[in-house]
């Protein structure tokens, strides 16, 4: 097993202490002489039942199940951390615990709880031996919790008896578990498992004497009210978003079979299309031999993210070298170059990477490669001998974007020959209201949207005319060594855009596709 937190940095910072939550020996060897008598003879009920096995007088092997907690079977590790007040307030610090407790039979969980939720309570009463003054557990716990009013009053006496021997008051509220209770506003139990029938998740709030600004009991009755300091609670459903995402229907709307496919993790490989007659199709492909044409492959999704999945590649390297007079372009973000490294291609491919600085790959184009990861796949496929090309498309416009883009460019000057780029591009972010809305469905963390953008001739959002005109020349000008050697153009943008960035413009679309062919196939020749 290995434990994480996730966290938002701009809300949450780590603090100064992370470790596991151990029982340290001295209590160890107390549990086992403290029961002595009951383990020896859970040890000989174990040995007898394993003798009967051998004999094949039981059908199923026996497990040792220890009369009574030990130690963890899988530490719990915590980490403190600190979330930052308004108005000079101090910061609220907690140690969080992440806990994944041993999953076998029932009195075995039981008896991993009943400790942990000992251990967290007696710790309060050490407020000045602790790095952080609460504890926020985080974890899961093994309950399965399928009958909420009879398990709830057993949890419900565990808090009371540690409340008792640390507080010496039952009653105390400190410890608070929230999904325990039906949901104040819906009345229904809170679920954590696909089939919506058990709480194996919980959270559990363990403050400290002078905390007031953590979740507890009676904060129950702010829920979803409008009263300032209102909360709210609950479980993001995975399998109600795998249902939509999949099967276009809430989860309880799945036939019997449906659901059993999606609680057995099949595989949902009707979402990605892999066309069997693909090589067929591009053979039908009518080109007129004499002619230029630029294919380029990563427009709608990555290029090389499937790899050669279902002869994809394959198909397309035979259609290029079928026809020399076309440039095949595979557009990635990707590090997914083993296709390249290992088979013989034809010359008239080229292999071209999206670029921007680490801090907008990070937070803003997630799952895909890294800059490092770009550029060394980058320098891999060059030293094959095929061309290599980069689009800085989209530049994003944000403090500090002069100072990391013009990086990019000294890594680039650096690490590869004029001789070895084909073409180098430059964009901005255009979003139309379709792509729009789907970000915002998408949910995935972004600051794109808060930017300032103004609609283009064709109503699309883009941004205004100087600051694309300030990025585009200053990188423009960070390329100066390189004019004369690769092809440089601008993406979908207007002439007055062009002259003001680069100095000049073509008279029309089809003077720059003419320019575009006779300096990238010249050099592809060569």
């Amino acid at each position: 097993e290995r434990l994480a937190f996730l966290y938002r940095r701009h809300r949450v910072r780590r603090a100064d202490m992370a470790s596991d939550l151990t029982i340290d020996r001295t209590s160890v060897l107390g549990h086992f002489f403290d029961n002595e008598k009951a383990l020896i003879e859970a040890r000989r009920k174990f040995e007898r039942e394993l003798a009967r096995f051998r004999k094949k007088e039981r059908k199923t092997k026996p497990k040792f199940t220890t009369p009574v907690f030990i130690t963890f079977v899988r530490t719990p590790y915590v980490v403190t951390f600190e979330a930052p007040a308004a108005n000079d307030a101090p910061p609220l610090r907690f140690t969080a615990v992440n806990a994944h407790l041993v999953y076998g039979a029932k009195k075995e969980r039981r008896q991993e709880f009943d400790a942990l939720v000992k251990w967290l309570t007696l710790r309060l009463t050490a407020a000045k031996r602790l790095v952080a003054p609460n504890f926020l557990l985080l974890g899961d716990l093994n309950l399965a919790f399928e009958q909420p009013r009879k398990d709830r009053e057993k949890i419900d006496a565990v808090i009371r008896k540690y409340n008792k021997e640390a507080f010496g008051d039952a009653n105390v509220r400190r410890v608070y578990f929230p999904f325990i209770d039906t949901h104040p506003v819906t009345k229904k139990d809170i679920r954590t498992n696909a089939r919506d029938s058990q709480t194996f998740d919980q959270i559990g709030f363990f403050r400290g004497a002078d905390e007031r600004r953590l979740p507890n009991d009676p904060w129950r009755t702010l829920i979803n009210t409008a009263e300032p300091d209102g909360f709210d609670y609950g479980v993001f459903n995975f399998a109600d978003l795998f249902a939509r995402a999949l099967k276009n229907k809430a989860y309880t709307k799945l036939t019997k079979a449906e659901k059993k496919a999606l609680q057995d993790n099949e595989r949902a490989t009707d979402k990605f299309i892999f066309d069997a007659g693909f090589a067929e199709k591009l053979k039908s492909i009518d080109l007129e031999p004499d002619r230029f044409y630029h294919f380029g492959t990563g427009q709608s999704s990555d290029a090389l993210l499937w790899g050669n999945r279902d002869g994809i590649l394959d198909a397309l390297c035979k259609f290029a070298a079928d026809n020399p007079n076309i440039l095949l372009e595979f557009k990635t973000k990707s590090n997914k170059v083993r296709y390249f490294l290992e088979n013989e291609v034809p010359h008239n491919i080229v292999c071209s990477w999206s670029l921007n600085p680490p801090t907008i790959i990070q937070n803003e184009e997630h799952f895909t490669a890294n800059l490092n990861e770009r550029l060394e796949a980058a320098r891999l496929v060059a030293d094959r001998g095929i061309k290599v090309s980069f689009h800085f498309h989209p530049m994003v416009y944000y403090q500090g974007w002069e100072r990391d883009y013009p990086r990019i460019t000294s890594r680039l000057t650096n690490d590869f020959s004029p001789g070895e780029v084909l073409f180098i591009s430059f964009g901005s972010i255009t979003l139309i209201k379709p792509a729009i809305k789907k970000i915002r469905k998408l949910g995935n963390s972004t600051k794109i949207l808060q930017m300032e953008m103004v609609p283009d001739p064709h109503g699309k959002l883009t941004y205004p005319d100087k600051i694309k005109i300030d990025m585009f020349s200053s990188m423009y000008h960070s390329f100066q060594a390189w004019h004369d050697k690769v092809f440089f153009y601008l993406c979908m943008e207007k002439t007055s855009i062009w002259e003001k960035s680069f100095g000049y413009v073509y008279g029309s679309n089809e003077e720059f596709e003419k320019e575009f062919g006779a300096k990238t196939m010249c050099k592809l020749a060569t």
